[in-house]
């Protein structure tokens, strides 16, 4: 298939896709670096190869899968594929989001480790959470007390560090996480 055998499968579907004007149904495969087709009609063998790293987006119920059951769009650097018929689309669409994201931090160099409070730690980060107009808004918003957006950060959060004049993300992308910075400053 042209896969590197040392990518580990994370999700396998049946899908449908458009080759030269006919629909040929067959194996949509997610790999960790790879998103990739095959299918093998009357012979012929149909195969799609799409390393992560040219993936721009991958888009459900846009103009061009308006019509179709199922679909996503794929968009490459170079070209935009579109799969449909796919029978567990929301599955195959978490699969391939936790592929993307994994590469996005891949490619920015983001160390990554849960948070950790020790008890002085987590009274100066409680302070702050409450002396600060802003993140007290935030909380507001939340319906959280400091301590309940403490014990939340440290079950789900975790923490990047970034090189200066990196992006951490860029304004009017789409973005999926929210950001709170513990050290430095962002522009």
């Amino acid at each position: 298939l042209g896969v590197p055998r040392e990518q580990e499968l994370l999700h396998s579907t049946t899908a449908a896709f458009d080759h030269m004007s006919i629909r040929v149904h067959g194996h949509l495969l997610i790999y960790s670096e790879t998103i990739a087709f095959y299918a093998k009609v009357f012979g012929t063998q149909v195969k799609k190869v799409l390393p992560v790293r040219t993936i721009v987006s991958v888009l459900r119920d846009t103009p061009a899968t308006k019509e179709m059951e199922a679909a996503i769009e794929v968009a490459c650097m170079e070209d935009a594929l579109i799969f449909s018929n796919i029978p567990d689309l929301k599955e195959a669409c978490e699969a391939i989001n936790e592929v993307l994201k994994s590469a996005q931090r891949a490619q920015r160099g983001a160390k990554t480790q849960n948070f950790e409070f020790n008890d002085k730690g987590r009274e100066a980060a409680r302070d702050a959470l409450e002396h600060n107009p802003r993140s007290a808004k935030v909380l507001q918003q939340f319906q959280l007390s400091p301590e309940e957006w403490l014990d939340f950060l440290q079950r789900e959060a975790q923490s990047f560090m970034y090189n200066r004049g990196e992006a951490v993300v860029r304004q009017n992308s789409p973005c999926d996480s929210l950001f709170q910075i513990a050290r430095g400053c962002i522009r």
